[in-house]
């Protein structure tokens, strides 16, 4: 399976992401990832969407070309493997743990970068954002540490011609 990832923007009107997720689902494809919220013109989203395809990478141009054909789309860019700044945010909580998995839990948010969102009834909430691979491991290695509750974001990406910004994994 291919992952495709692109970076939107379009009209902040009713149906408008509707009509994304139309697109894509006409080409059979499986939304894995989709984050939509207004950016700094109210009137316009700034969304990503990631999905899963069996399709040829290079049919990949054709799903562009349409998305940028639907009318509240203003533009529509493949970022699958440019530079970008992409990160995905996590929310955890652990419940029910002791003294020696509270150390290891504390150790695993230092090692990620993680920061306590709050206090859980005999437990730790932790937040933490990094690329989606970054985040697989802080949610495996978390699991050790005891019950774990967990939440994730779907990918952010902002597009950069920056070169420092890491290519998408």
């Amino acid at each position: 399976m291919n992952t495709q990832t692109v970076s939107l923007l379009l009209e902040n009107k009713p149906g408008a992401l509707a009509r994304v997720v139309g697109v894509l689902s006409g080409f059979g494809y499986n939304i894995v990832s989709l984050t939509a919220a207004p950016c700094g013109d109210l009137s316009l989203t700034r969304t990503t969407v990631v999905y899963e395809t069996e399709a040829d990478p290079r049919s990949y141009a054709r799903v562009v070309a349409k998305l940028n054909k639907l009318i509240p789309i203003l533009s529509a860019v493949d970022v699958t493997g440019q530079p970008v700044l992409a990160q995905e945010m996590v929310l955890a909580r652990l419940h029910a743990f002791n003294r020696e998995s509270a150390a290891t839990a504390m150790q695993i948010a230092r090692d990620f970068g993680a920061r306590i969102a709050g206090p859980a009834q005999a437990g730790l909430e932790l937040q933490a954002a990094a690329c989606p691979s970054m985040m697989d491991e802080f949610a495996s290695r978390l699991r050790s540490c005891g019950d774990l509750e967990l939440v994730r974001s779907g990918l952010v990406a902002l597009v950069s011609s920056a070169a420092d910004a890491m290519p998408l994994d």
